[in-house]
């Protein structure tokens, strides 16, 4: 495990590196696929199979619930992989087609959304939604079923708010609970949101998606680093930290918790925050208070890393159900877990 973890590291800064230099995304997989081979401790053979799993890893991560995708966007991808002999090749063929409909199809998918608002809907107690069974299975095959799933869709997110999915005992009407139905259609379109206006575009969105699923075919344990994420995993290593001291995620409702807290650290020395606290506002110091209540993971842990300040108010909802507001003020803490040897 130590020489596999020393070979991660390396390939993460060299990769890295070189993604900096502006290189093209076919220019970028080449190099890629060479330094798995030159690095990794057990490098898979670049065979058909090997990407087929990635291009089925990389649907994942960019249309998971296949919400937008089509079909005939599989056939297509599957050909790709049938004509193409060299990994290389098929890597950039796929990512210049999806390249070439990604944008469109989650527009598309957008507007069968907002016409979900008016939409009468009523869900039968034996009605059901599959994910992730098998994807040549899953794609709609045309617009009236896409429009037919994003309906589905619809109806098990808000059912999800009210922890009721997959246990209804009687059909279910909609309209008593109409404000959980747009709730839900604001969040599918949020998700889609951050993909449509992904910090560096549409492009860049879909070729760090390749390059994650390609690595992440290798083994479980691989990640791809961004510029970015190179830099947040060089200070990670840190053993002094300048920080809050809490960390969060989302729990079942899809509500942001705090799941741990630092000890030592000024969020643990307040003796207000507890794990499960529900995080409802941030207040960076002299900055407006923001409502992070809809907000997921990613979103919130935009705000704190971009943030120049050094203390904030947190708003938390209690198990209890009670409101409390918290201040911290950042602090370097000692921590012998970033040390790497």
């Amino acid at each position: 495990m130590r020489h596999a973890y020393l070979c991660l590291v390396f390939f993460f800064l060299s990769l890295s590196s070189f993604s900096q230099k502006e290189a093209s995304t076919c220019e970028k997989v080449e190099k890629m696929l060479y330094l798995i081979q030159k690095l990794h401790v057990q490098p898979p053979a670049f065979d058909k199979a090997f990407v087929s799993s990635a291009i089925e890893n990389y649907l994942f991560y960019i249309d998971g619930q296949c919400r937008s995708l089509y079909e005939k966007d599989l056939l297509a991808l599957k050909k790709i992989q049938t004509d193409e002999a060299e990994p290389a090749a098929a890597f950039c063929k796929s990512y210049t087609y999806l390249l070439g409909i990604y944008e469109k199809r989650l527009n598309e998918t957008d507007s069968i959304l907002i016409s979900c608002k008016t939409k009468k809907y009523t869900w039968n107690k034996n009605d059901s939604i599959t994910f992730f069974d098998s994807y040549e299975n899953a794609y709609s095959k045309n617009e009236d079923a896409k429009i037919k799933r994003l309906d589905d869709i619809v109806k098990l997110y808000t059912l999800r708010q009210l922890d009721v999915a997959g246990r209804l005992e009687k059909d279910f009407e909609f309209e008593k609970n109409e404000n959980l139905k747009i709730k839900a259609i604001l969040k599918l379109r949020k998700g889609l949101e951050k993909k449509l206006k992904a910090p560096n575009g549409i492009a860049s969105y879909l070729e760090e998606n390749l390059l994650q699923a390609i690595i992440s075919t290798c083994d479980p344990h691989s990640d791809y680093f961004t510029a970015t994420e190179n830099k947040q995993f060089k200070e990670s290593l840190s053993t002094s930290l300048e920080i809050y001291g809490f960390s969060f995620q989302a729990n079942k409702e899809e509500h942001l918790e705090i799941s741990a807290l630092v000890p030592g650290s000024p969020a643990w020395n307040s003796n207000n925050l507890n794990v499960g606290d529900q995080i409802i506002k941030i207040k960076l110091h002299n900055k407006p208070e923001v409502d992070v209540s809809d907000y997921d993971g990613d979103e919130l842990s935009k705000l704190m890393d971009l943030a120049t300040e050094k203390e904030l108010d947190i708003t938390v909802i209690k198990k209890s159900g009670e409101t409390s507001v918290t201040h911290l003020k950042k602090a370097i803490v000692q921590s012998e877990e970033y040390t790497v040897n």
